[in-house]
């Protein structure tokens, strides 16, 4: 597969499914796997599969003790060995699911480089990678210095913004997906209390602002506060208590969908990856070596969130609120002293969230390798 990161290609394969990656809480601010590629066996949990770096643990890149497979030494990958079942349990706890081992080729002779360029259909997402190795034997084949060094960039897929409709690059994908469940007392007509929808309308807030409840209700706001009558789906009428007619809480189908924040959050977040390895390695015998590994690596992502930060009806405005158009403050004033309840998807805000996240690694290794006393059994008859 000509995939700019490895970790893409080994996520495909069908016993990974449920690895995170930078397409993974892409739309999260702070649960700390933005941009984090590690495996997850059997969709159990990335903190259920152990990733190893030539059978030995990797310096974790998160505080749950997850590895970022893209601080490997990509190049100079030889094969992927995977356990699991009941063999994998005598690597611990956190082998639950698996154990994902990453060998390298220790004894690489030669030169080699890779250069990607690539794509979207979309013309977006565009990715490089730049990729070389060089190893050499000395002293008899006894020493063996292997180095790699490698840099890859991908621009990730930008965001889309409010309402439904095109997005990104124009695709298509988003049709607001929404379960709208009824009462269960309502359910005595044979008719699911689940139904699935699309165009889904969250009639607690509208992009610049919706009065929620009162007798204010179904009053939204536009661009500099201006005042209008929302127009609901699925032809909904508002009660003056909060609920809307023919809506069941809290979806409408269609309306007006202009403060639907589905589609503002990053498809795939943006990776930089660069990579530096090097082993040392010296055969004491035919199966006896020592060696020294450096491995340095600095991953870093960013991504946008949900641009507005969306508030369902959970806030209170009062009548005495500065920023009110005079017609609905008085209004306000009138027919509900206490203020009225409020939704807003925060359009106004000026520039959304990203989150940039920073991994680097430094890794030194020294150790041995074959070392073992043969024993012999003499059996006599």
């Amino acid at each position: 597969m000509a995939a700019p990161n490895l970790f893409d290609a080994i996520a495909a394969l069908p016993a990974l499914q449920g690895s995170t990656g930078r397409t993974t809480f892409a739309n999260s601010t702070s649960s700390g796997m933005q941009g984090l590629s590690s495996f997850s066996l059997r969709n159990l949990g990335t903190i259920r599969t152990l990733t190893l770096l030539d059978g030995q643990r990797v310096t974790p890149a998160n505080v749950t003790g997850v590895a970022d497979v893209s601080q490997f030494p990509q190049l100079l990958i030889k094969r992927v060995d995977v356990v699991t079942g009941g063999a994998s349990a005598s690597y611990g706890s956190d082998a639950i699911g698996g154990v994902v081992n990453v060998i390298t080729d220790k004894k690489f002779v030669g030169f080699k480089s890779n250069l990607e360029l690539g794509e979207t259909t979309y013309q977006d997402d565009k990715n490089a990678t730049v990729q070389a190795a060089w190893g050499r034997a000395f002293l008899n084949d006894r020493l063996h210095v292997e180095v790699s060094g490698e840099y890859n960039k991908e621009n990730g897929v930008p965001t889309g913004g409010f309402a439904v409709g095109p997005g990104a690059g124009g695709r298509t994908w988003f049709k607001s997906p929404a379960f709208q469940v009824r009462p269960i007392g309502q359910t005595t007509d044979g008719k699911p209390q689940y139904t699935f929808i699309q165009n889904a309308q969250q009639y607690q807030y509208a992009k610049y602002g919706l009065i929620t409840n009162g007798p204010l209700q179904g009053t939204a706001f536009g661009v500099n506060g201006a005042p209008f009558a929302f127009q609901y789906g699925s032809n909904g009428v508002p009660t003056k208590t909060g609920l809307v007619t023919n809506c069941f809480s809290p979806f409408c189908v269609g309306g007006d969908l202009s403060g639907v924040v589905g589609q503002t959050t990053s498809l795939a977040a943006r990776l930089e990856r660069s990579v530096g390895y090097t082993r040392l390695g010296y055969d004491l015998g035919e199966n006896n070596e020592v060696y020294m590994t450096a491995n340095v690596a600095r991953v870093t992502s960013l991504n946008q969130p949900n641009a507005g930060a969306e508030k369902t009806a959970n806030l209170t405005i009062h009548c005495d609120n500065p920023y009110l158009p005079a017609s609905i403050q008085a209004q306000c004033v009138a027919n509900s002293p206490a203020g009225f309840g409020f939704g807003t998807s925060n359009g106004e805000f000026p520039n959304p969230v990203g989150v940039n996240a920073i991994r680097q690694m430094l890794r030194l290794v020294a150790g041995a390798d074959g070392f073992r006393r043969h024993l012999w059994n003499e059996v006599v008859v």
